[in-house]
């Protein structure tokens, strides 16, 4: 089954046991992340998916979601790729973009990519952010990108389009305005019953 134009679906580790719920989301992926990349740097190789290619282990975090994926580019450096990826790549899709360097006798160099859908289902969180792996399990927030990119906070520039997003209101003040509100309703809909 094609994912896209150089993408099949016979070529993800274990792919066998993938529901079409979980074929459904690695193809937004394949189109909106991995055919870019490939497009741009070459043969790019899916190395872990749902399940660990090593035994078809299933995966947990949010490679439990079925869209995420890490990747490898044999013929182009990886920190390029991923240097290419913060600038190119679309953050309302990208939820977790994260270089992740070679760690003799724990993981190969590699990409990790995890769309906001498996963020939110996973760890209820839908901000886009991009890291750097240091020391195993150390992660630095790439700047522009950090742990709330995209919120309130550090919003997101798109050219040409200006939006005005306020912080949540507090508990008190939503009672507050909820009781000015009805009153207000209150008031009006006695003068009509005169």
């Amino acid at each position: 089954m094609n994912l896209g134009p150089n993408f099949t679906l016979e070529e993800m580790p274990c792919w066998q046991k993938a529901t079409p719920a979980d074929v459904a989301r690695l193809q937004e992926t394949v189109t909106k992340v991995l055919q870019p990349v490939r497009d741009a740097f070459g043969v790019t190789r899916v190395t872990s998916w749902k399940w660990w290619s090593s035994g078809c282990r299933e995966r947990t975090g949010a490679h439990s979601g079925g869209g995420t994926v890490d990747f490898i580019t044999p013929n182009a450096p990886l920190w390029d790729v991923f240097q290419w990826g913060l600038e190119n790549l679309d953050r309302g899709y990208v939820g977790r973009w994260i270089y992740e360097p070679y760690v003799e006798g724990v993981q190969g160099e590699h990409i990790h990519i995890a769309p906001r859908d498996d963020m939110w289902d996973v760890f209820a969180k839908a901000d886009s952010s991009a890291w750097v792996e240091g020391p195993p399990d150390t992660y630095s927030p790439v700047p522009g990108w950090g742990g709330h990119s995209g919120s309130y906070q550090d919003p997101i520039e798109i050219e040409g389009v200006t939006v005005t997003v306020s912080p949540p209101f507090p508990d008190w003040l939503k009672l507050f305005l909820a009781g000015i509100g009805f009153g207000i309703l209150m008031r009006f809909s006695s003068r009509r019953v005169r």
